[in-house]
Formats: C-alpha cells, structure tokens, sequence
C-alpha cells in the first residue's frame, strides 16, 4: 500500500509538479447594468449554448483525437465562455460556472491527448477553479480523475494515486453508482500503475459491482457513457501495468470490440494497446493482426497517447518485421506515424 500525505501531494500537484501560473477565475460583481459597456447578464439560453457546443467538441474528439480541434476549444473557451462569466450574478451563475468548468475540462482532456502537458494541466486547474465556484463537487471529481490520469500516463504513478483518491472523496456521497464506477476504475488503474496489484484488483471488484448495479441508462457524456467497455479497458490497462499480459489482452479485446461506431479514437488507442501487450507477450503475429484491423481507426486519428503506443509497439516487434503480416503491419503504423 502507498502512504501519502494527501494534503502536501495535492498542494504540490497544483504548484509543483506541473508548475502552472494561477489561473484567475472572475469574482462575483454588482449586475452588469450598473457596468457601462458590459455585456447583458448570462441567462439559461446561455448555458444551453454551452452545453450544446460541448456536445459538439466532445464527438470531434472522439472520433478524431484531441490533436484535431484542441485549439478550437481553448478558443471558445477564452473567446466566448470567459466573457459570460465576468461580472455574471443571480440564481443561474453556479449552472453557468459548472458549464463553464466543463469547457475547460474538455480542453484540458483534449490537449492532453494532443501530447500538450503543460497546457493541459493549466485548464484542468482552470476547471477545477470553475467548478468551485460553481460549487459543482462532481465536475471537480471529474477533473481531478482526469489529472490522474494524465499523471500516470507521465510516470508519476504515486501522484495519480493520490489526485485519484481526491476525486474518489470529493464524489463520495454525491455520485450515483455508475459515477462511482468510473472514478473507481480510475483509481485502481492509479494503484496498479504504482504497483499497488493487491488494491488495484479489489477497486476493480467494486468498480464492477458499481457498474452492475448501476440504474441509469449509459448516456453519450464523460461519465454516462462508462459502460462495460470502459470498464474492460480499465482492467486490461491495469493487469498491464502488473504484468498481466495475458488477461490484459482478453480484456482490452473485449473493450475495443464493442465499442460503438462514434468511438475511434477509443478503438484506436485501445487497439494500438491491445497491440502492445500482445507483442510484448512475444506474439507479434497476434499483434499485427490487431493493427491491420484497426488500420481504418488509425489513420483519421491524431491523437499523441495513440503515437506513443504505437512508437513501443514498433519497438517491440523490431526483430519481427521481415515477416509479411509484420511488415504489412508495420506500414499501416509508419504511415499513421507519418499523419500524427
């Protein structure tokens, strides 16, 4: 088990590891008529808009990667979304603080997948400052499982594992089962990361005990769209991360094979995963039959969590490449290379 000051390590994730400046959230003002020049007070027609264009950034990304329309995000975000929240007062400025925090997680999340690190985590802090002030303790859980993810992804296992736990306690007791779920399943990847198998499988149990009984419809949103698939793709990541190989690679099949048709970069970056723990099983044959499957995944995709996978993979069968389906294989990776 890993002992963590989870007040210090928390502390230091937001000023020390990722070393971001503050980033100033607007305070609450007198109504805009009394301020010459401003715009008129935001209203739910606004935060409808919000929520609609979230939905609209959020399906480019998932079917063509973070590397896509990342920029247009942080636009929006900066452009169109800050202005609404200056000086905004009345019973809709929590809705619209929350909508807000969604805006910026959803840049945080995609300039993370675009490999952007640094810029990632400067919206994710800008999520987390929005959702406070919108008093939003779900949108803030939600980032946080996002910042650990991104944490263990950069090797800083033991952080993830305690931005994990945040979001487990800032969720719990106001999360229905299928959020619970998600964040659960984050957690244990976080441990199996650090090495932690003994909990990373008993999170996994309840993560699958959540979800069973989990009464809401999956819905296509970060947290209602956690489905089995989802949960498969946790577990092969996980049994990874141990050493695993060979149930990593049921699970991870088991993931990519049902996802739905909107869901390319998931089946892109679950494939080129899927691909790794095979070649890394010593069976590159398995490894390349799962590239020239998912090749139509991988092409459209720019995502750099998919480039760097596929980088190992390539790394992993070096020796193999004389073999026709390897080498065959080994094309569709360089020239998704070649596009990223």
């Amino acid at each position: 088990m890993l002992h963590l000051n989870r007040r210090s390590a928390i502390t230091s994730g937001l000023s020390g590891l990722y070393l971001l400046g503050a980033a100033r959230v607007p305070a609450a003002g007198p109504p805009p008529s009394s301020r010459p020049g401003r715009a008129p007070r935001a209203g739910q027609a606004d935060i409808d808009r919000l929520h609609e264009m979230i939905r609209l950034f959020a399906r480019a990304d998932d079917l063509y990667g973070g590397g896509h329309a990342r920029k247009a995000v942080g636009g929006y975000l900066v452009n169109n979304v800050v202005p609404l929240l200056e000086g905004s007062t009345g019973r809709h400025r929590p809705a619209l603080f929350a909508a807000a925090s969604q805006v910026a997680y959803l840049a945080g999340w995609m300039t993370s997948d675009a490999g952007r690190a640094g810029l990632a985590q400067w919206y994710y802090i800008k999520a987390v400052r929005l959702a406070r002030e919108g008093g939003d303790d779900l949108a803030e859980a939600r980032t946080w499982r996002s910042l650990a993810v991104q944490a263990c992804e950069l090797g800083h296992s033991s952080r993830g594992v305690v931005m994990a736990d945040h979001a487990a306690s800032l969720a719990h007791g106001r999360c229905d089962a299928r959020t619970c779920a998600w964040i659960t399943g984050m957690r244990a990847e976080a441990y199996a990361a650090a090495g932690d198998g003994w909990t990373a499988r008993d999170l996994l149990r309840r993560a699958e005990r959540d979800l069973e009984r989990a009464d809401s419809a999956a819905e296509g949103d970060w947290v209602g769209n956690y489905r089995q698939a989802s949960l498969n793709h946790q577990i092969g990541t996980s049994l990874a991360a141990l050493g695993d190989l060979e149930q990593a690679e049921q699970h991870l099949a088991a993931s990519v094979g049902s996802r739905q048709s909107v869901e390319r970069r998931s089946r892109a970056l679950i494939g080129a995963r899927l691909a790794h723990v095979q070649a890394r099983a010593g069976h590159p044959d398995r490894a390349a039959h799962t590239i020239i499957e998912r090749h139509q995944d991988l092409l459209p995709v720019a995502s750099a969590r998919v480039t760097s996978t596929l980088c190992d993979l390539r790394a992993h069968w070096a020796c193999a490449r004389t073999h026709d389906r390897i080498a065959d294989a080994d094309q569709i990776v360089v020239t998704a290379l070649a596009r990223a």
